[in-house]
């Protein structure tokens, strides 16, 4: 349902991101709240929360050549640590997040 926030979607759900593209990561420090932001057209945003997040690999190195792209987005599998939610760019960069949770918001442009 569009503009609702489900918590640990289908991995259909996340396959759907590829891609899109990466706009932008922001990470409350106090609170371990992440929110990454993708657009998949003009109108067309997903937020993808991460909550309680433990953990953050983001490398930008550009192994496969410069990208914004998203190639894969690998549905959070729990582990020992936490929820794990991987990100696989274009460029060749893998984002790892661990975190209690994640949830998807596809609101289509709305305002958060």
């Amino acid at each position: 349902m569009a503009g609702s926030v489900v918590d640990l979607p289908t991995p259909t759900m996340w396959s759907v991101l590829s891609g899109a593209t990466l706009v932008y990561l922001q990470l409350d420090w106090t609170s371990g709240k992440l929110r990454m932001t993708l657009r998949g057209g003009p109108n067309d945003r997903v937020k993808i929360e991460a909550t309680n997040l433990t953990s953050l690999q983001c490398p930008r190195r550009f192994p496969w050549g410069e990208s914004i792209e998203v190639k894969e987005v690998r549905a959070p599998v729990q582990t020992n640590e936490g929820a794990m939610l991987e990100v696989q760019m274009e460029s060749g960069d893998l984002l790892v997040l661990i975190a209690e949770s994640f949830a998807l918001d596809s609101s289509n442009g709305a305002s958060a």
